[in-house]
């Protein structure tokens, strides 16, 4: 076996097998990008609005108390007043109380557990996944690289490849200054 054949061979076995390790993260990070580029779609966060009726002119004190008779499942964790209305906060949400009219508005938030999962991952923002992301960078570049080489004959690089390489280096082009 010549030198030319056995360096083939050395890039056609780690193609193969890092191809093989790297297929998890990259669908992972084709799954998370989706999500990302179609938040409408798929929310990280979804937000549900109701209203209901209290009674009129409530200060903070009245208001938190009523809150609490209406067995409600979230607990106050802040109010404020401004204006003609009360603000007020909880785990998970928040809403409004118009003292004039009586008029509750609450927002509460439920996060999509996976959707926010693999933002996560793909925004980098999980401890320790940067050596994953690091990682999966540097085998990505190898088998970029090591798949110029590996085919060999008229659908080679230098013949088929160089083309297809060069298109790819285009259309990012394109993007780049539309």
């Amino acid at each position: 076996m010549n030198w030319n054949n056995s360096i083939t061979r050395f890039l056609r076995n780690w193609h193969r097998d890092l191809g093989y390790f790297t297929v998890a993260v990259t669908l992972l990070y084709a799954l998370s990008g989706m999500l990302l580029t179609h938040k409408d779609i798929f929310p990280v966060i979804s937000t549900y609005k109701t209203v209901s009726e209290f009674p009129t002119d409530l200060d903070i004190a009245g208001f938190s108390e009523y809150w609490k008779q209406q067995d409600s499942e979230f607990i106050l964790t802040k109010c404020d007043i401004r204006n003609d209305e009360i603000l007020f906060y909880f785990k998970g949400g928040k809403g409004e109380y118009m003292i004039n009219t009586g008029e509750v508005t609450v927002e509460n938030y439920k996060k999509h557990i996976l959707t926010a999962f693999v933002n996560q991952l793909h925004l980098n923002q999980v401890k320790y996944w940067k050596h994953i992301a690091d990682f999966f960078c540097v085998s990505l570049i190898f088998l970029a690289v090591s798949g110029l080489f590996i085919v060999k004959g008229k659908k080679g690089f230098k013949k088929r490849g160089v083309w297809f390489m060069t298109a790819g280096f285009v259309v990012v082009l394109i993007f780049l200054f539309l």
